[in-house]
């Protein structure tokens, strides 16, 4: 009788254990994208880039300081993954912030860049880019996928 008491309790313990490690959740620190005022288009982030700055923090959030052409690279290695709500501003050229209504922020994607272009393009060390488009269903729909920023294309030998 002892040791199916014992079994009964081992087995809720590890069900206990097994449902609340599916209950968790990866939490990073929010993101807060800083976006030239009236910019539409894809957004593209290269990280991982020896010749480039590191992001930095302002107060609890990581700062993206996006430039007029919308491709930011950063000698930080790699986004971090997780829950967060990341805040998305237009910046005037006194820096003046401004929200970015949710719904103009489509498509966020990151990853490893895969060549989609022709002719075949090698990837510069394979960076992580993450991308997204600021702008409405109608204008994502007019421009496409985003291309692949010059500063990865290499020509194929």
């Amino acid at each position: 009788m002892r040791k199916l008491r014992i079994g009964v309790v081992l087995s809720l313990v590890l069900m206990a254990v097994f449902v609340a490690s599916g209950c968790t959740r990866d939490v990073r620190e929010p993101s807060m994208f800083l976006i030239p005022e009236g910019y539409t288009g894809w957004i593209q982030i290269i990280y991982n880039q020896e010749d480039a700055k590191p992001l930095v923090k302002e107060g609890s959030f990581i700062r993206y300081d996006i430039p007029e052409d919308g491709i930011l690279r950063t000698s930080t290695k790699q986004l971090q993954f997780g829950s967060a709500i990341d805040y998305y501003v237009y910046v005037d050229g006194e820096g003046r912030r401004k929200p970015i209504p949710f719904a103009l922020i489509q498509g966020n994607h990151n990853g490893k860049m895969e060549s989609y272009q022709k002719p075949p393009v090698r990837m510069l060390g394979g960076p992580i880019v993450q991308r997204f488009f600021i702008g409405t269903d109608e204008e994502l729909e007019q421009v496409g996928p985003p291309p692949l920023p010059e500063v990865l294309k290499e020509p194929v030998s």
